[in-house]
């Protein structure tokens, strides 16, 4: 029982299905529980999760709205004129932004989702820009919402960025660059391979980084603009995959 009041209530679904289909979640559970309190926590998140079946339908919905978003008009017309007070909001440092490079105020913010191609196309030219430009400041906003796995995707990170912001670039590279889709067994694997403490990760999933997301997505409505990636520089919005060329244009503009 004291194991399970750690969890909280939207990671639930994503933490038994983490112990049974991963061998690395799954021996971190088993240091810490007998075999009776495994069985016992197991069986109550499944009770829970059969209680609540729209958990994950939520994230789903999520998808929906990004289909009505982009129904409203161009893509590119909507970032142009998404309002200053809207972008001053996604590069403004809160407890729901995570950094790929540096800290503090963000020369530019990337909206990620772990399920979005692009983002992962992307990844690796931030990095990139990271080792040219090793000053910038490269803010990242976790907006889990265009598949169910993005969800435990974006907790994990979250609650390993709590860990070290070191451990969660390695995580989010790892992941971005995995190979094959979004799985379960990726989140553990990129976690695992990060040198994240797995065994910590259920301590941190409190409401307060449940709500991290939540922020994020919020910052989404308010631009009528549910796709990623999305770049927010100081100067403008831009929608979609760029190239290096793009991005060191971001920043000069900047200056």
């Amino acid at each position: 029982m004291r194991y399970m009041q750690r969890f909280s209530r939207a990671f639930l679904a994503a933490a038994v299905m983490f112990s049974l289909s991963t061998p690395v979640f799954a021996q971190t559970v088993d240091d810490g529980l007998t075999g009776t309190e495994r069985d016992e926590v197991l069986e109550l998140v499944e009770g829970f999760i059969r209680a609540n079946p729209g958990l994950l339908k939520e994230v789903l919905e999520r998808a929906g709205e990004n289909a009505r978003y982009s129904s409203i008009g161009n893509v590119d017309a909507i970032a142009a004129a998404v309002p200053e007070q809207v972008r001053a909001a996604f590069l403004t440092p809160d407890a729901s932004m995570t950094y790929l490079n540096g800290s503090g105020v963000p020369d530019i913010v990337v909206v990620v989702d772990y399920s979005c191609p692009y983002c992962r196309t992307l990844a690796p030219l931030l990095e990139e820009l990271a080792v040219r430009y090793p000053d910038v400041v490269i803010g990242l906003r976790e907006t889990p919402f265009l598949a169910p796995l993005s969800l435990p995707a974006a907790h994990t990170g979250l609650a390993i960025f709590e860990q070290s912001p070191k451990l969660y670039q390695r995580y989010h590279m790892n992941l971005m660059t995995r190979r094959g889709p979004l799985s379960l067994d990726a989140i553990m694997d990129a976690a695992y391979e990060a040198g994240a403490d797995l065994s910590a990760i259920g301590d941190s999933l409190t409401d307060e980084l449940i709500a991290k997301p939540e922020h994020n997505l919020a910052l989404l409505r308010q631009a009528h603009l549910f796709t990623t990636p999305l770049i927010i520089s100081r100067k403008k919005v831009t929608a979609g995959g760029v190239s290096m060329v793009e991005l060191e244009y971001l920043l000069k503009e900047n200056e």
